[in-house]
């Protein structure tokens, strides 16, 4: 693997993008399934080549915006992403997971592993994120993570999750 590794579970590992993703993130990004929630997400081959090489060096645990890869362990195929933003005491987190892999598991896997990893570098930060009314998928997760649900903001129309301290 040509990409550090951020973090690794069972069956993922979280690294930067590369070249090979390409195709794959194209894939899953344009399809209905995974593009139904995402809003303002890149879609198109031309954009997401331009995401990968602005990403190559992103690190989840610094300040800024990061996105990253999730990929399987065993083939280093990427399942999907991760989003990372953290900035005036407050970490707020997107994920997408490729339609192929959709209730296997995977961000449940990852993020359990991903929010003690972040909330002990940044002890002091909320932790946030933001899905959309209708996806009861991300609703479920959230919950199970032990996400507070805070309620909806009309501007972004979403529904505000918040991980307690």
């Amino acid at each position: 693997m040509n990409s550090p590794v951020y973090l690794e579970t069972a069956r993922l590992v979280l690294r930067n993008f590369n070249e090979a993703d390409l195709n794959t993130l194209v894939d899953y990004r344009s399809h209905p399934l995974c593009a139904q929630y995402q809003r303002g997400q890149f879609k198109d081959r031309e954009n997401l080549s331009r995401l990968i090489a602005r990403t190559k060096t992103d690190d989840p645990f610094s300040i800024g915006q990061s996105r990253l890869a999730i990929a399987r362990k065993d083939t280093e195929e990427i399942i999907g992403d991760l989003f990372v933003g953290i900035s005036k005491n407050t970490a707020a987190l997107g994920y997408t997971i490729s339609y192929r892999y959709h209730r296997q598991g995977f961000a449940y896997e990852l993020l359990s592993a991903f929010l003690p990893a972040l909330q002990c570098r940044f002890p002091n930060y909320d932790i946030i994120c933001c899905t959309d009314t209708e996806n009861t998928a991300s609703i479920s997760l959230l919950l199970k993570l032990g996400f507070i649900k805070e309620g909806y903001r009309k501007e972004i129309d979403s529904l505000i999750f918040r991980l307690p301290k």
